[in-house]
């Protein structure tokens, strides 16, 4: 993620089912967005471009996100391609990858 931000490149905001394939077929493991809640906690937000989650594409696993203020699960990873949807975790919870984006 920090590398991302070194560079000037934000992570990546998933805007379709097919973007998240090439990503995942690229690179196939559990790994960061730029989807988070932070800021306002049920509101998702693609950090990299502020863009609303909703309306627009979304590819959360069932029973997700499941987080609550008090879990603080305010990022949302997305897993690989033996696994289903999106899931919330906890920002600072794991040390994940995230395929990186520019934004001019």
């Amino acid at each position: 993620m920090f590398f991302c931000y070194q560079n000037g490149m934000k992570l990546v905001s998933l805007e379709s089912y097919e973007e998240e394939q090439a990503i995942l077929s690229a690179w196939d493991l559990l790994q960061w967005s730029s989807l988070s809640d932070v800021k306002h906690e049920g509101f998702w937000i693609w950090e990299g471009t502020g863009t609303p989650l909703l309306p627009g594409y979304e590819n959360w696993n069932d029973g997700e996100p499941n987080g609550s203020s008090a879990s603080e699960q305010d990022c949302m990873s997305f897993p690989t391609t033996s696994q289903i949807g999106w899931i919330d975790n906890i920002c600072d919870g794991d040390v994940l990858p995230g395929t990186c984006e520019l934004h001019p």
